[in-house]
Order: C-alpha cells, then structure tokens, then sequence
C-alpha cells in the first residue's frame, strides 16, 4: 500500500512511500527505522524548507564517484516510456515507475534535514534540507537522486552526500549503513561516502 503526503517546501512535493514493503522487508532494523521516521514525518520543521541552504544548491567540492552498472538504469529508461502519459515530469515519471515496480525501492521525494545546531558542526549557520528523490532497501539504505544527464552532473554527488548525513542524522544511523549515488536512462554512479 503506497502512502502519499504532499508538503508544500517552496513547491509541492509528493512524499510516497510503500508501508507494505517496508513491513515484509527482511532487513527489520532498517525497515522499522524508516517505518517509525516515515510515521513522524508530517511534523518535520516545515519552515526550514523555504530557506536556503538546500542540499540541492551546494556548490562543494565533488565526492569520489565511481561508474557502475545497475538496474537503476532500464527502469529509468522504462518509467519514462511507460508513465509518458500518467505523469507530467520526468522525475515523477521514473520515481513512480520505481516504487511501484522495484521491490528494492521503498520510498520517493522523502523530506531531510539538520537542524541550525546540527549544522554547526559541518560550518553551516543554518538548517540544511533537502528531498531523496529514490529510497532504496537492500542490505543498505540507498539514497539515490535522479539526475537527467547525470554524465555532466558537477554536484550530484555532494548532494547525495549531504542527503546521506540528513537522513543518517534523523534515523541515528552510522554513514557505513548506507549507499548513495545518482543516475539516469543510461549511466549510474556511486558516491564514496
């Protein structure tokens, strides 16, 4: 059962995610985790979300990648041929396709952040956010962002690193506990976390 709450943070995003494989996930740790983080959602700081800095708008230094290849790649491609005509962007089109059609994904445009006393730490002055575009679960908690010509992306992976440290943050997770990387139709990176 896919479970749908939109949060207006700047603009609208549709957080989904799929309660029953999230339940029957042989990973229970993790898999009850994010069920008890998904639940206490809607009360996320909501005003954090219409101020800079996003994750998505660092201009960091990059993180090491590396080219892999993945199933990530021919559901992209999929999604976009098969939901042309359900949903309007592409992002909507490959995350859909992805959490009604993997069994691996379990969660899309999923809301993260650190708080301005967490961000101190990392030399920021205010609260950092961001959305996970995919939310994978294998032997790991994968962070995947969609990224149409992901060849050139400059910041992806620094994105989804900071992605990673918001959604570890939130669950009281080690970095070790999760994969991240970003992808398109036709090539799929990792990110060295």
């Amino acid at each position: 059962m896919i479970i749908s709450k939109s949060f207006h943070h700047g603009w609208y995003y549709w957080f989904r995610y799929d309660h029953d494989k999230l339940a029957a996930h042989e990973s229970e740790h993790y898999a009850s985790e994010l069920l008890g983080f998904f639940s206490t959602i809607e009360c996320c700081p909501h005003l954090h979300f219409g101020q800079e800095p996003r994750a998505s708008s660092l201009r960091l230094p990059r993180r090491y990648v590396h080219r892999v290849r993945h199933p990530l790649t021919k559901f992209t491609m999929y999604g976009n041929d098969v939901y042309r005509e359900r949903y309007r962007t592409a992002h909507s089109r490959v995350e859909m396709f992805l959490l009604e059609h993997d069994i691996e994904t379990v969660a899309v445009e999923i809301p993260v952040w650190l708080e301005e006393d967490e961000t101190e730490l990392v030399g920021f002055d205010a609260p950092l956010t961001g959305h996970i575009d995919v939310l994978r679960l294998t032997d790991k908690i994968e962070v995947w962002d969609y990224k149409p010509n992901a060849e050139r992306e400059r910041y992806a992976s620094t994105q989804v690193y900071w992605y990673v440290l918001m959604l570890a943050k939130r669950l009281g997770l080690s970095l070790d506990d999760f994969r991240a990387g970003y992808f398109d139709e036709e090539v799929c990176y990792l990110v060295t976390l």
